[in-house]
């Protein structure tokens, strides 16, 4: 969608491999990244948390690296999530065979996220 304003045409077979190859990519890293890093220098949110709930999520965290603000945090992101319900854009729905992806490879490339998170 953000491509059809730039673009006369669109591959979307080059679309869903390189993004399929970019994201593959960038898990790769972080967990290389994650293996380096000392236990407390990270914190697992899962998105669905966030969205649900987020100031909890943020309270958790704030409690975690022990950072005070709290109210300020939570004055700040209440004020933005009513301007934010006012301006909720449409949804686009997409499927992998759109792309030319195979829904089996990508389970199969993202298996080790999909396992260390228990996302299934």
């Amino acid at each position: 969608m953000a491509r059809s304003s730039f673009c006369e045409s669109i591959d979307h077979e080059a679309l869903g491999k390189f993004w399929l190859d970019y994201y593959e990519t960038g898990l790769a890293r972080g967990f290389a990244a994650r293996e380096e890093a000392d236990a407390n220098q990270v914190i697992d949110v899962r998105f669905a948390d966030l969205i649900k709930n987020p100031l909890s999520v943020i309270h958790q965290i704030q409690k975690i690296i022990r950072l005070g603000g709290f109210e300020a945090w939570t004055e700040s992101l209440q004020a933005d999530s009513k301007a934010l319900e006012k301006k909720v854009p449409g949804r686009h729905h997409y499927a992998a065979a759109q792309f030319g992806l195979d829904p089996n490879e990508i389970q199969e490339r993202f298996n080790t996220y999909i396992e260390t998170y228990k996302l299934r």
